[in-house]
Order: C-alpha cells, then structure tokens, then sequence
C-alpha cells in the first residue's frame, strides 16, 4: 500500500535514505529495535557528511558509544517524546 498516496498533495514526502531524510527534516523521530541498529544509524548520518546542524533528534538516552559521534554540529538531543509539545 503506498500511504503517500492516500494523504493530501504536498503534505509528505518520502526520503530514498537516511541522509535524505535527515537533510530534509527538522525534527528526526527515531524508533529502533537496539543500540546496534542505533549506531548503525549514526554512523550513516555521519559518515554521509549530512549536517545536522540545527536538527532536533528525539532520540532515546544514547549509550557512550554512539553519543559522541554526533559532536561537530549544533544539533539537539531529546530523549522524551515530543508529542506533547508538538500538539
């Protein structure tokens, strides 16, 4: 089923990576199943050079491994959900 076909036009947009998803978001949600498939993750957004300056990642308390791999941008760490805020 393509569900960006079921929205209104020009209401989503669906990235072919995660770099392109980054670079096109604000706001990046992440939802993994463990910390290897986090770092995986990490390491695919910086090794792609996207920046990530001015993101803001809600994502869960990052283990040492992976928390400092995301230093060099000015980027925003949440753990908690954003949905109260947001609405």
């Amino acid at each position: 089923m393509d569900l960006q076909a079921t929205l209104p036009a020009n209401k989503s947009t669906v990235a072919g990576s995660i770099p392109a998803a980054v670079t096109g978001a604000d706001i990046i949600f992440t939802c993994l199943g463990d910390d290897a498939a986090m770092m995986e993750t990490v390491d695919t957004i910086c090794k792609s050079g996207t920046s990530i300056a001015n993101k803001l990642f809600s994502i869960p308390t990052p283990p040492t491994a992976y928390s400092g791999r995301m230093i060099g941008g000015d980027y925003y760490r949440r753990a908690e959900p954003l949905f109260e805020e947001l609405i």
